[in-house]
């Protein structure tokens, strides 16, 4: 059985990574397990589960500051990144590279070409206005022997429609004039008020984030408290004989003592009443493995910490090799208080009452901490509330997006007619469409501003005077402005909301979760100090010789042997046999149905090598 198990847990030649989880639950059974119902296989499976998890190569300290780079976690380790103009390289890992953001702001894009496409050629012009337009596409040619006019100068250029022709240019002239306050009040309006939903939206995220980002660090700081504890009040084979002669000896009490002294009495004959009481450690119980020596007692803890630490992120995630077990992260933390309850039953805890009181509370805090982060991962945001959010901002860029269309084919028509030399020495020539004046007057009226144009140019000698230059450049600028606010406008409202909704639950994969590899790693390293650093200060100048080679394997080498992992998982697996027949037992249940459950349990294990 002992060899069976240890090929489970570990098979030959191949040591089981902390970056690697889902391979430890495959490999440990747990998928069997999971179809069976009750504490005593979920316990079973724990137990089961546990030893690989500690069967991992420590890197060195430099790879934890490696680990951090400032990106996935934000450790003060890392490097800078987000100062100076390097913000515009540095794009890996920010939401700039989420192929969704970008293909909703294409969408709004879209929308804003197809409206600027529409003012530009559908605005209605005296005659056909697809004869009109295309007339205004045709490149005029000039006849053989004649200087081309300044009219046509740009079109034989290769540049159509800067000069436009008559209907061209009233087109141009009435797109240009268009007027559009009303949706540009409604944008601004929405905007504004957009703008103050999503700054609330993303400071409860970020709370939210924070919050979970405490508990971690309670829940780590509830591993190491237990460590010292476990520490400061465990018994060596040295310090155990004298308190097991003073317990032996009675006690002699006196009417005349004080209340302090009675107290003190009684914590002495605390583990002897616990050995004569119900709950005592049974003649017949098993010797538990990691109760042999202090060191596997502190790894045992450890080991319980951590696997409570990658419960919590498998919790998170949802994942369903560990649906059977109702509690999940919470099972570790029980285990820890009966660590310390079974520790105090072997006389093995100094101050045994004080020590398990508080031990329990350590483990209380622990569990609350789980508890903690598994309700805000399963307690997101109110979904009316940004369901809400997301209609307005999706109707808010909708309709930028088209006031962007509207000012930018306006813009661009500003430009043809300012370019083709409609001002005249700082005035505008009116120029009304052929709806108000009819043809013959509009014809009349374009034709004047031709040749008011034609003379100023023949005048200067270039086509852009000092008096039409401040026009293009304005036609030009509002044409940028509106094409700049399309691009950061959507970019930024969308990219917002994808934020929050990814810190939302921090641990998943995304480059943005909390790397469960680097908390965990730094759980191990940190609690395997406090085990070092509390084992080297009880040391005395005898016992340090003997002790000081175990402890730098302890502090330097945590790797388990496959000898020792099949160790544990045996002295585990008989802890729970005896805890499944003395709840038997109690429950007045024949040797008979035991006997089929034990060999059942057996033929389960052996069926899912």
């Amino acid at each position: 059985m002992t060899a069976a198990l240890s090929e489970r847990l570990l098979p030959a030649g191949e040591t089981q990574s902390i970056g690697e989880p889902r391979v430890a639950w495959r490999s440990c059974g747990v998928g069997a397990a999971g179809r069976e119902k009750g504490w005593q296989m979920a316990s079973s499976s724990l137990l089961r589960l546990s030893p690989p998890r500690l069967a991992i190569s420590l890197p060195p300290a430099d790879a934890f500051a490696a680990s951090a780079d400032g990106k996935s976690c934000g450790s003060p380790q890392g490097k800078p990144r987000m100062s100076g103009w390097r913000s515009f390289t540095e794009l890996k890992g920010s939401v700039f590279m989420s192929r969704r953001l970008w293909r909703t702001v294409s969408f709004y894009w879209a929308i804003a070409a197809v409206t600027a496409l529409i003012v530009v050629t559908c605005e209605p012009v005296s005659g056909d206005s697809s004869d009109a337009f295309a007339a205004c596409m045709q490149p005029l040619k000039a006849p053989e022997g004649e200087r081309p006019t300044p009219a046509t100068e740009s079109q034989l250029c290769g540049t159509p429609c800067l000069s436009l022709p008559t209907e061209c240019a009233s087109n141009a002239q009435a797109a240009s004039s268009l007027r559009f306050g009303g949706l540009q009040t409604l944008v601004d309006g929405l905007s504004t008020l957009v703008g103050f939903l999503l700054g609330l939206f993303v400071s409860t995220s970020l709370s939210r984030w924070w919050a979970l980002r405490q508990q971690l660090t309670l829940f780590s700081a509830a591993v190491y408290d237990i460590l010292i504890l476990a520490c400061c009040h465990l018994e060596t084979r040295a310090s155990q004989q004298p308190v097991q002669r003073t317990t032996q000896q009675p006690v002699q009490r006196d009417s005349h003592s004080s209340d302090k002294e009675k107290e003190a009495a009684v914590n002495l004959q605390f583990p002897l009443r616990l050995q004569q009481g119900p709950f005592g450690t049974a003649p017949d119980a098993p010797d538990l493995y990691w109760c042999s020596s202090r060191f596997r007692i502190l790894r045992r803890l450890l080991r319980l910490g951590c696997v409570s630490f990658h419960l919590v992120f498998d919790a998170a995630q949802g994942r369903n090799e560990l649906q059977y077990l109702l509690r999940r992260a919470l099972l570790p933390w029980l285990s820890m208080a009966s660590c310390g309850t079974e520790l105090a039953r072997r006389e093995k805890l100094l101050f045994a009452p004080n020590a398990t009181r508080r031990w329990t509370e350590i483990c209380s805090r622990g569990s609350s901490c789980v508890s903690q982060c598994l309700a805000y991962v399963r307690t997101p945001l109110p979904y009316s509330y940004v369901h809400l959010l997301m209609i307005m901002v999706l109707i808010t860029n909708t309709l930028s997006a088209v006031l962007s269309g509207l000012a930018a084919g306006s813009s661009f028509c500003r430009l043809q007619e300012v370019w083709g030399g409609s001002l005249v020495a700082g005035e505008e020539t009116p120029v009304a469409s052929s709806a108000v004046l009819g043809p013959a007057a509009a014809a009349a009226a374009a034709a004047a501003a031709a040749a008011a144009a034609a003379a100023v140019n023949k005048n200067s000698g270039h086509l852009l005077t000092p008096v039409v230059r401040p026009h293009v450049w304005e036609a030009v600028q509002g044409l940028c402005m509106h094409l700049v606010l399309l691009l950061v406008l959507p970019t930024f409202y969308h990219g917002i909301i994808d934020l929050a909704q990814r810190i939302n639950n921090p641990f998943g994969d995304t480059s943005i979760s909390f790397p469960r590899d680097l908390y965990v790693q730094q759980l191990e390293a940190e609690g395997r100090a406090f085990c070092v650093a509390a084992a080297a200060a009880g040391w005395s100048n005898v016992c340090e010789s003997q002790q000081q080679q175990k402890e730098r394997e302890w502090g330097f080498n945590p790797r388990l042997t496959h000898e020792e992992i099949a160790a544990e998982t045996a002295a585990d697996a008989l802890q729970l046999r005896y805890l499944i027949q003395q709840q038997e037992v109690a429950a007045g249940r024949p040797a008979l149905y035991t006997t089929r459950r034990k060999n059942k349990q057996e033929s389960t294990l052996a069926a899912f090598p």
